[in-house]
C-alpha cells in the first residue's frame, strides 16, 4: 500500500483482511474475526479494540512492520474510547 502511495496511486479506501477471515463466512456470528469485538447483545452494537487493532494501529503509525511489538493493553496510552455505532 505505502508503495502504491508513493507512486501517486490515489487510493481512496483500505480494508484489512487475511486468508483466515475467508473461513468465517461459514460461522456467521459463532466464530469472531477482526481487529474489534462487537457486542452482539448490545443494540449498539458496541466495538472494543482487540490486541490486533493496536498492533495495527503501530504498522500504520509507524509505516513499518516490527515483528517484537507487543502492546501493553494495561498502558492507559492504549486505552481507547469504545467506539459505537452513534460514532
Amino acid at each position: 500500500m505505502l508503495g502504491a502511495l508513493n507512486d501517486g496511486v490515489n487510493v481512496k479506501g483500505y480494508f484489512v483482511w487475511n486468508l483466515m477471515d475467508d473461513f468465517g463466512w461459514d460461522s456467521g456470528y459463532t466464530t469472531k474475526h477482526g481487529l474489534y469485538e462487537v457486542d452482539m447483545n448490545d443494540p449498539a452494537r458496541t466495538r472494543t479494540p482487540r490486541k490486533s487493532a493496536f498492533v495495527y494501529k503501530e504498522i500504520i503509525r509507524s509505516r513499518t512492520v516490527d515483528f517484537d511489538y507487543d502492546p501493553d493493553l494495561n498502558n492507559e496510552d492504549f486505552i481507547y474510547k469504545i467506539i459505537s455505532n452513534e460514532c
